[in-house]
């Protein structure tokens, strides 16, 4: 791939890098030592790599794929990078990373309509280095309802911990 700096319109002003081959440009949103995030032009599809140190020398890659309209579609990918530079690839649950269901985000006295409990949605909070679960909250069994919880997922060095965090109202507010 071929590293270039750009001001054409269309993906904006900033690095971006070309494969001629594929006619494929992407453009770079955020890179530092942990991260790199970048959107695929000229769709509106973004790519996460996020990579979390293991207390034993190891390290995590999670790769992210953000899509759909309002970004609201996402699929992962999680990697370990061993001590001899070999990856293996690993489920979610290896890593602490179980998908919450609609309930889990209500209190004692709430209740779903007709009792749907989907999974929730997870994704990256603002392209942070936690993950975030929500319920889909277009979902018809939440009409009439608010979540009581946040539920955020935080690495602790060797794999996620879900943390609930109770939401001030559960008021709703229209």
């Amino acid at each position: 791939m071929l590293s270039q700096k750009t001001s054409q319109q269309g993906c904006g002003d900033i690095e971006k890098y070309y494969e001629p081959e594929y006619q494929v440009k992407w453009l770079v949103l955020h890179r530092d030592s942990n991260r790199v995030d970048f959107r695929l032009c000229p769709t509106d599809n973004v790519f996460h790599l996020h990579a979390y140190q293991y207390d034993r020398g190891r390290t995590l890659y999670v790769i992210a794929f953000e899509s759909g309209v309002g970004h609201d579609t996402w699929s992962y990918e999680f990697w370990v990078l061993n001590k001899d530079g070999e990856f293996a690839k690993v489920n979610a649950d290896e890593i602490g990373i179980v998908i919450p269901r609609n309930i889990d985000f209500l209190s004692a006295g709430q209740h779903l309509e007709n009792g749907f409990d989907h999974e929730a949605k997870l994704y990256f909070d603002d392209g942070s280095a936690v993950f975030v679960a929500e319920p889909d909250l277009t979902q018809p069994e939440w009409r009439s309802l608010q979540p009581a919880y946040r539920i955020i997922y935080y690495w602790n060095g060797e794999n996620f911990k879900i943390t609930k965090i109770l939401l001030k109202t559960q008021k709703i507010i229209r």
